[in-house]
């Protein structure tokens, strides 16, 4: 997972939300990707770098240059992961939908929106949620 912070101060609320996820096992870490100084969130990271915090938590913050989107593009590239998951400040993942992420992947081999758009080798597709 991979969740950027910018100006809004959602990222505890997304932790908690990534953690009551029925697939919350399958998620091997939380890279936050502070870009800039806005928003301190020190005490916050100290909550939820705890041990008793079921999800792993990391910080990478580029404290004096402003990169726009493509900051958290190159964190995502770093990781050795299967899957990655980004969140911008502003999503807040309801229930279900980790698990439903993973099967979507699974089941059309696609690329996963936070708006429930899926990719596909020469389409674009609203998820099937959405349709019925």
């Amino acid at each position: 997972m991979l969740l950027t912070v910018y100006k809004r101060e959602y990222t505890a609320k997304q932790l908690d939300l990534l953690a009551a996820q029925t697939w919350a096992h399958r998620i091997s870490g939380v890279f936050i990707y502070q870009n800039e100084h806005h928003v301190d969130i020190t005490a916050m990271l100290r909550k939820y770098q705890q041990p008793s915090f079921p999800l792993r938590v990391y910080h990478v913050h580029s404290k004096d240059f402003n990169f726009p989107f493509y900051g958290r593009l190159a964190v995502a590239a770093l990781l050795d992961t299967p899957y990655v998951a980004m969140f911008d400040d502003d999503i807040q993942p309801q229930p279900g939908w980790l698990q439903h992420c993973f099967q979507t992947v699974e089941k059309h081999n696609a690329i996963v929106g936070n708006r429930g758009v899926y990719l596909t080798p020469g389409k674009v597709t609203e998820n099937e949620t959405k349709r019925k």
